[in-house]
């Protein structure tokens, strides 16, 4: 079987709140489609959008990375889930099928070695890495697999982000006090420095020069801290304080972006009966999650324009140099 060679790069746009999944046919140069009598025939005018699976297991690599957490065994048949759910979750497995035309492209991944290599199809050569189109009879198979990891990173995820540096990190106080030492110092290094004993055995090393560079770096160091000490800085919200939040929002736009609609309802009762299945109490906010979506997208607006309203530093104004004296 030949291999289709892009166009150009089908590597997914990533983006960290709401992932952009989707590819158009345009990026695929198909030199034989599954309906095509012959490599001959002439491409379709119509537009395949192809879904991209690299992006949500990368997310799902740097969670598991970032937050040290182990993923648990959680299988959808084992979710004790209704009738309803079920049939819905199938639903969407069907749809997004469909939308994308069976056009679903991964590359081999760890996360999906419990699925076998039989469902790695045709593969597909790109600029970055080799992928694969997942073979038609197990991509419901591979979207029920990567819906299954989703929901074991929210489980598995803290309820916030750990505090920086384990808490030691300097307050007000600690940076006044680290100042006024560098100061102190600065000066006790330019006095010794300056006295006729030590200069005199430091010009045997010559190193009176290195000595008032340090004692300058020390004060310079100082100023500088000082400066950050009386920064303002106004924090703006970025999305969720709550990790687990945060990533089932992404998981709502993903579903989003598989089936064109998020299904607020059915993800709820989904991490619900995760949240169960592991043995912990389900948050309360899984019940809002389309609250906390206007929240989420609210914020980043808020981000945006905080980010085109500041004005730009004005450019440092050098002093003129010093005539020389070829000049005067």
């Amino acid at each position: 079987m030949k291999n289709r060679k892009p166009q150009s790069n089908l590597a997914s746009k990533h983006f960290s709140g709401s992932p952009d999944l989707e590819e158009t046919g345009r990026n695929l140069k198909h030199e034989c489609l599954f309906d095509d009598k012959s490599p001959d025939t002439s491409p379709p005018t119509e537009i395949l959008n192809v879904l991209v699976l690299d992006d949500f297991l990368a997310q799902i690599n740097e969670a598991c990375r970032s937050f040290k957490i182990a993923l648990p065994e959680l299988s959808l048949d084992r979710l004790g889930l209704s009738r309803k759910t079920s049939n819905t979750v199938e639903r969407i497995f069907q749809d997004t099928i469909e939308r994308h035309q069976r056009q679903i492209v991964t590359t081999a991944h760890s996360l999906l070695d419990d699925l076998g290599d039989d469902i790695y199809g045709e593969e597909i050569e790109t600029e970055f890495a080799p992928r694969h189109l997942v073979a038609l009879a197990r991509q419901r198979d591979a979207l029920r697999r990567v819906l299954e990891l989703g929901l074991q990173v929210i489980v598995s995820l803290p309820s916030e982000y750990p505090c920086p540096r384990d808490g030691k990190a300097l307050d007000g106080k600690a940076q006044k006090s680290l100042i006024s030492a560098l100061r102190r110092r600065s000066e006790e290094v330019c006095d010794a420095a300056d006295d006729d004993v030590i200069r005199a055995k430091l010009e045997l090393l010559s190193a009176v020069p290195k000595l008032k560079e340090l004692s300058s770096a020390m004060q310079s160091a100082a100023e500088v801290l000082d400066s950050v000490a009386r920064m303002k800085v106004i924090k703006v919200r970025q999305g969720s304080p709550n990790p687990q939040v945060r990533f089932a929002l992404y998981l709502v736009n993903w579903i989003k972006t598989c089936a064109s609609r998020p299904n607020y309802a059915v993800l709820a009762d989904l991490i619900q009966a995760a949240f169960y299945a592991s043995k912990k109490e389900p948050p309360a906010w899984t019940n809002r999650l389309e609250i906390e979506m206007n929240r989420e997208i609210k914020s980043r607006a808020k981000w945006a324009q905080a980010l085109l309203s500041r004005p730009y530093p004005a450019p440092v104004q050098q002093p003129p140099a010093a005539p020389s004296n070829l000049t005067k």
